[in-house]
């Protein structure tokens, strides 16, 4: 028994080896659902009898999922080439959905889904972070903040890193990704640059 030549079974030579008893193995090779979620090949079954008579049958393997991919950010990029600035003006209104965070993640189903959560700089609670829309609101009056913070400052400028995570649904594992923010005291609008 073994498998009929064709262009079709190119990648299915390399992937699988048929036993003389008929059997289908993998090779000493890693299959992956994302470029491959289904692989269709012929195995031929020929007798040793004068003729030589044959079956042909096609065999379907439909790859599984695991859970092989991190979540990627997908950020808008600015004119300088930054991914993860967020400007907001100190004069920004409580409540106001300030930047829409997402990532993505390859994997199928529940290996696939996308939590969020912040995991430094929001000490203050000036931030919340819907879990599972990844939408950034501010919740603390930034003006009030900066005026407890900067008493004896005069600067007009203050930053603060603001670290988030994207971790995949039911799972431990956490991809961080650090967000800058920010906030000039002199600017009445916000925006996401």
């Amino acid at each position: 028994m073994h498998s009929q030549p064709s262009e079709e079974n190119v990648l299915a030579e390399a992937l699988f080896t048929v036993s003389p008893t008929g059997e289908v193995y993998t090779r000493n090779t890693k299959l992956d659902r994302e470029q491959t979620p289904v692989i269709t090949f012929e195995v031929i079954a020929a007798d040793i009898g004068q003729p030589e008579l044959t079956a042909v049958v096609t065999v379907i393997v439909r790859v599984e999922d695991i859970n092989d991919h991190a979540p990627v950010w997908l950020f808008p990029e600015d004119a300088d080439g930054h991914r993860s600035r967020v400007n907001v003006s100190c004069y920004t209104t409580i409540g106001t959905l300030i930047a829409q965070l997402r990532a993505v993640d390859p994997d199928e189903g529940v290996s696939g889904q996308v939590r969020y959560a912040i995991s430094k700089g929001n000490e203050a609670g000036i931030f919340s972070l819907d879990p599972n829309t990844g939408d950034l609101y501010l919740v603390k009056s930034l003006l009030d903040v900066f005026e407890k913070s900067q008493a004896n400052e005069i600067d007009k400028f203050s930053n603060s890193v603001l670290k988030l995570d994207a971790a995949k649904q039911k799972s431990n594992e956490k991809w961080a990704y650090d967000t800058s923010e920010q906030k000039n005291k002199d600017q009445e609008a916000s925006k996401i640059k």
